[in-house]
């Protein structure tokens, strides 16, 4: 019971913070067409070597990692709440 509640907890946080971005991003796009893509957490965990090694940064409210998805450099950043 207690683990389920735990999920449910990220779960509504990421919908939060989640919905937050995308409405930032969407809104300082002045009506232009925008292309925006989730990513799987398994092609994160292999872009990011599985969080491991290609650590850029990190602070109390969040992790940064480099990596590379689909031939780019990318950073991944992942709320502490969620790690």
């Amino acid at each position: 019971m207690k683990i389920k509640r735990k999920f449910e907890g990220k779960e509504e946080f990421f919908m939060i913070n989640g919905a937050l971005l995308l409405e930032k991003q969407i809104s300082s796009c002045e009506g232009k067409g925008i292309a925006i893509r989730i990513f799987t957490a398994e092609e994160l965990n292999k872009a990011t070597n599985n969080y491991d090694t290609s650590l850029i940064h990190s602070r109390l409210q969040s992790t940064v990692y480099k990596g590379n998805l689909h031939g780019r450099i990318v950073a991944v950043k992942t709320p502490e709440q969620l790690q």
